[in-house]
């Protein structure tokens, strides 16, 4: 018998405001936190803005160049995609110094697990695997059309393509295992605790659940087309949306729209830690933090 996933048409509560927000770089987009900070990615600025979270204020704006992207952190440094270049950027939060990578690709929005850092190269079609302990690229993944963003969880790498695919990599042969057809565009991705993996699609009026089990989606939550950042935090999964501006919660049992929140201007990529959800506003150049109760 052929499973049908399952629809939830979305409620809509009322409008929330964040707990605070913070002016950074011009138009960030990526977003992180490590090392007791939040680091955004300023796409037009060239720059990461580093955000004490104990103040709410910028305290370093470290310059990298190009047109940073996507951010993540883990193996002790902050890592920033760049689609200007050819170049991804490591930082060193204790000292702000950069370390600049050459890739040769436009590299979007990376995640590390497994010992390496992930880059998806959005033109050149492959996720490029970089070993933080020399800096330099070990392995080049060919996947499918146009990768735009990396999630480690459930011992994989996962990678949402535009061709509305999402593929996932073993990364302990660097083979792709199996690809998923989701809602056109998909863009950023998030896995839980409960084994589950979640992506937006900017195109669609969606945002799909896969079973890891199966390889399939198995819900989909109906939300306003331009769905793009995501995170898992406090029992919930949140979605930005790029053309309204703003941020909702969903129960991820039920796929229902528990809260909404009106944050910045095209808010990006996401990031959990210090207590808060955040939320890198690329058209309004802040950062909205929302206290997770």
């Amino acid at each position: 018998m052929t499973s049908v996933p399952v629809v939830i048409l979305a409620p809509a509560p009322a409008l929330l405001r964040p707990d605070a927000t913070i002016a950074v770089g011009s138009r960030p987009i990526g977003l992180v936190l490590g090392a007791n900070a939040v680091w955004a990615a300023n796409f037009t600025g060239g720059s990461v803005s580093k955000i004490d979270p104990t103040s709410n204020r910028v305290t370093a704006t470290i310059a990298v160049g190009g047109q940073p992207y996507g951010a993540g952190y883990g193996e002790g440094a902050v890592w920033v995609g760049d689609i200007a270049n050819g170049t991804v950027s490591r930082i060193d939060p204790i000292t702000s110094a950069v370390v600049k990578i050459q890739l040769g690709g436009e590299e979007l929005t990376p995640a590390v697990g497994f010992g390496s850092v992930w880059f998806p190269n959005f033109r050149g079609g492959v996720v490029n695997r970089v070993d933080p302990t020399t800096n330099t690229r070990v392995a080049t993944i060919s996947i499918g059309g146009f990768p735009e963003a990396v999630a480690v969880g459930l011992g994989s790498i996962w990678v949402s393509n535009e061709d509305a695919s999402v593929e996932r990599i073993d990364p302990a042969t660097n083979a792709v295992v199996a690809r998923i057809s989701v809602p056109r565009d998909p863009d950023y991705l998030a896995v839980d605790d409960s084994g589950t993996v979640w992506v937006t699609s900017l195109e669609q009026p969606a945002v799909s659940r896969i079973d890891p089990a199966t390889n399939q989606v198995t819900g989909t939550v109906r939300v306003a087309a331009g769905t793009q950042g995501i995170a898992v935090a406090a029992g919930s999964v949140w979605v930005g949306n790029y053309n309204q501006g703003t941020l909702v919660r969903i129960d991820p049992a039920t796929l229902a729209i528990t809260a909404r929140y009106q944050v910045g201007g095209s808010p990006r990529q996401l990031a959990v830690g210090a207590g808060s959800l955040w939320v890198a506003n690329e058209g309004s150049s802040t950062v909205s933090r929302i206290v997770l109760r």
